[in-house]
């Protein structure tokens, strides 16, 4: 999660490879990476957990109650609303 805060593409993509990964994983406060990755920006990220996780699930919510495509409309991340909102 916190690579997809940072922005770390390489390292989100090596840490794909590792078998027993948890693309839907929560933080204490609910946020999945995928969450971090749109609220936080960071389009490639996000395009890549949208295209090669097909076990993501982009409606899952934070302690909360918002999804990625919320919190990424609240940051006024326009490309990962977009991304988002295209993934269905």
């Amino acid at each position: 999660i916190v690579a997809c805060y940072q922005g770390y593409v390489d390292i989100v993509i090596a840490l794909a490879q590792c078998p027993h990964l948890d693309v839907n994983w929560q933080d204490n406060e609910g946020n999945t990476a995928l969450i971090t990755a749109a609220q936080a920006g960071h389009i490639t990220i996000t395009n890549y957990l949208l295209n090669y996780f097909p076990g993501l699930d982009i409606e899952k919510r934070n302690v909360f109650g918002f999804t990625a495509l919320m919190k990424s409309a609240m940051q006024g991340r326009t490309e990962c609303v977009k991304a988002l909102m295209m993934a269905g």
